[in-house]
């Protein structure tokens, strides 16, 4: 029969079928995720952060001449360190509004409100540091950037890959 309300079945390569509530069940058709355009967005967002972040530190330490509390524990390089860093993040915000979107009712309600308090969050550790306040807040603006950058792109992204179970994907020209 029809997929239940939470159901993911599966609408050919990189698309997954869901029912996103139990109200579609009443003859509208279920939501379909584009998974694969999900992840190359998730791959994009990676390296724009990761770019990001290797910019900020940059600026920080060539400009202004500051330190940064950059994340240890990859490699011997501040900025290898963060670039690294806001990458995986990337890719952990897409995981989680990928997660969300099959599961929640309001995915990007929830994905919002989760990725504006990790921001948040990120921007006041180096506060928690005993470093100078110069880099303090160099390393603070990094994180606020970054983070706004993974948030924006993840989330533009994935509204631009769910679409209703037998419409053209946005974007879609194969009918031409």
């Amino acid at each position: 029969g029809s997929p239940a309300p939470g159901d993911v079945t599966f609408d050919g390569p990189g698309h997954s079928v869901l029912m996103m509530s139990s109200h579609r069940a009443g003859g509208v058709p279920p939501m379909v995720i584009d998974a694969g355009r999900l992840w190359v967005g998730a791959l994009a967002t990676a390296l724009v952060a990761a770019l990001t972040a290797a910019v900020g530190v940059l600026i920080a330490t060539g400009l202004f001449d500051l330190e940064v509390l950059a994340p240890p524990g990859f490699t011997d390089s501040e900025l290898a360190n963060y670039a690294i860093a806001a990458a995986i993040a990337a890719l952990l915000a897409t995981a989680l509004i990928h997660l969300l979107i099959i599961s929640a009712p309001r995915p990007f309600a929830y994905f919002h409100w989760i990725i504006g308090l990790l921001i948040v969050a990120v921007t006041l550790v180096p506060f928690t540091s005993s470093a100078t306040l110069a880099t303090k807040l160099a390393t603070a603006l990094i994180n606020l950037v970054v983070g706004i950058a993974i948030a924006s792109l993840t989330s533009g992204t994935a509204a631009r890959v769910i679409r209703q179970a037998g419409s053209r994907a946005p974007g879609d020209d194969s009918a031409y």
